[in-house]
């Protein structure tokens, strides 16, 4: 009775964001401890002389194991449930927390702090691509089931029903605050004395990378609902969130790649890592910042649009049981679920390939005006 009241509980809305904000911060908390804050902090000459090492911080690693078995062993006791988990919800799970951690402990983290390109590399990792995947795998249920029973009952089962804490995630998971967190965390770490200070203090660096990470994993725990949990948001409101984050990334990455002089001089203002000149490094640090995100953005309205066919498709299936049984009249039209499917999936692709041109004509229009700046500058 407590087990299935729990699984009942993980699946509720608050809960659910409850549970991605405890991952997240199992996950980078250890880094804020001083025992990482000194693993981190490396000096230029030491990057020059090892740029390929890795950073072993005993805190994530620990943490992030820890939370890797957690997950496995809910993966084992669910394996056997009437609808378990599929294997690629398994996969990316593990794969976006493999990726937070490469981000933090590989050796393009202490790059990182020596190029401006590289830094963007990581940050997309970090406030991206893992909480994509993450997510995708909506771990929710998993990572409760793979709790010990007396965490469980006495721990996690009444903060999940606490009125406060869900009230203060549901504020959190409402769009238009999923949003702007999630441009913030970007906008306001890319001015230009912001980004210095963070390059200059391993805190602020930690502070950074903590709050990238944390609206990457509202903003798409918000955009990417999963059918184990209650929508956050209309499929409509989470396309022009994405649509928004796109032009966000447009108007940052443009501008980074369009201007004329050295932004970023905590990287140094003569040749940096490698001997890249400032210029270059700036210039592809804003090609990153401009293109693969835009275009993860791009794959998440197609993800949006085809969940959206798919709930009409059950929606259709529903009342089409439902009529049945009470022995009402079926309509006619569409005949079968098929035929639902076919209008549903017409209707998105054209309003995937209509948002697709919009994009790519708003991206060759960008570079054009790149090219005729720099021509028109010198």
């Amino acid at each position: 009775m407590m087990t299935t009241r729990l699984r009942g509980l993980a699946c509720r809305l608050n809960g659910a964001a409850l549970i991605a904000a405890a991952l997240q911060a199992a996950i980078v908390l250890p880094a804020l401890t001083p025992v990482a804050a000194m693993a981190h902090a490396v000096g230029p000459q030491n990057a020059q002389d090892t740029p390929f090492r890795w950073t072993f911080s005993p805190e994530i690693i620990v943490v992030t194991l820890l939370a890797g078995a957690i997950y496995l062993r809910g993966m084992a006791r669910r394996a056997t449930v009437r609808n378990p988990v599929s294997p690629l919800r398994h996969a990316m799970f593990l794969g976006g927390v493999g990726a937070i951690y490469l981000a933090l402990q590989s050796p393009l983290d202490q790059l990182a702090e020596h190029l401006f390109w590289l830094h963007q590399v990581q940050h997309f990792m970090l406030r991206m691509l893992g909480p994509m995947l993450i997510a995708l795998a909506a771990p929710e249920s998993v990572l409760i089931a793979g709790l010990p029973a007396g965490l469980r009952r006495g721990i996690v089962a009444p903060v999940l029903a606490s009125g406060p804490l869900r009230g203060f995630f549901g504020l959190l998971s409402r769009p238009l605050t999923a949003f702007v967190l999630f441009v913030a965390s970007l906008y306001v770490w890319q001015v230009p004395t912001i980004h210095d200070a963070a390059l200059a203090s391993t805190p602020v660096h930690y502070l950074m990378h903590v709050t990238m990470l944390a609206a990457g994993l509202l903003f798409f725990w918000v955009v990417l609902g999963h059918n184990d949990r209650p929508a956050t948001a209309s499929h409509g409101a989470r396309i022009l969130m994405l649509i928004g984050a796109i032009l966000s990334s447009i108007v940052i990455g443009a501008l980074t790649t369009m201007k004329m002089t050295i932004l970023y001089t905590g990287y140094g203002v003569g040749d940096r890592l490698f001997g890249i000149s400032p210029m270059a490094d700036e210039t592809t640090g804003g090609i990153i910042l401009w293109v693969p995100s835009s275009m993860m953005y791009i794959i998440a309205i197609m993800i949006v649009l085809h969940g959206r066919e798919r709930n009409e498709d059950r929606s259709y299936r529903r009342n089409r049981e439902r009529e049945a049984t009470s022995g009402a009249a079926v309509p006619e039209i569409p005949r079968t679920a098929a035929d639902l499917r076919g209008n549903v999936r017409s209707s998105n692709r054209g309003i995937a390939l209509t948002l697709f041109a919009v994009y790519l004509t708003v991206l060759v229009g960008a570079v054009v005006g790149v090219v005729a700046y720099r021509v028109m500058t010198g």
